[in-house]
């Protein structure tokens, strides 16, 4: 876990230097947002066969007229690994129709590859980089409440050794559909 913690203070540093470069506007048009994420993920590994998992997550962010910064914590199952991510992303917001908005956005990270009870040996897990692309849609609910929902790509730099395999267990990339329920103040 202190690898973990690590990771966790330098994408905290990343946010704030991306807080302080970010333009100056109005109070009224900045709001912030929280919400639970679920996605629904396929991944590629070596060393394991591909599978597909679940997983579920908290976002953080700050939203502004055209664009918002997030930041999100995941944990995902699969039959044979876990993983857990944490991502800081920039996303462009444009208005689609109504209420609608569209979204497309950059994130980078940290992931953590945790072996089964099966195959585990030494090491529990470990951990690696994350980046992607994302893009959905945004939906307002009402009374500052906000669906969205999306597409996600990850590529990821992770390995972990296992005794009970010949291989090493590498976690090269993944796609996810989303759903987020979020509250926006």
């Amino acid at each position: 876990m202190p690898r973990f913690n690590c990771c966790l203070r330098f994408i905290g540093s990343g946010l704030l230097l991306i807080g302080m470069a970010l333009p100056a506007v109005a109070a009224s048009d900045v709001a912030t947002l929280a919400g639970l994420r679920f996605s629904q993920a396929s991944a590629d590994f070596s060393g394991i066969k591909d599978d597909t998992g679940t997983g579920v997550g908290v976002v953080l962010g700050v939203s502004y007229p055209t664009f918002r910064v997030v930041a999100d914590l995941n944990l995902y199952s699969w039959d044979e690994v876990n993983t857990r991510t944490i991502h800081a992303s920039y996303e462009r917001l444009w208005q689609v129709s109504g209420d609608w908005q569209a979204f497309a956005g950059v994130f980078g990270g940290v992931v953590d590859l945790e072996l089964g009870s099966a195959l585990r040996g030494k090491d529990d897990y470990q951990s690696g980089l994350s980046g992607g692309v994302q893009a959905g849609v945004l939906y307002p609910l009402g009374r500052g409440w906000q669906l969205e929902t999306g597409v996600r790509y990850n590529h990821f730099s992770v390995e972990i050794s296992s005794p009970a395999l010949d291989e090493d267990v590498r976690l090269n990339s993944q796609v996810e559909v989303f759903v987020v329920l979020n509250f926006s103040s």
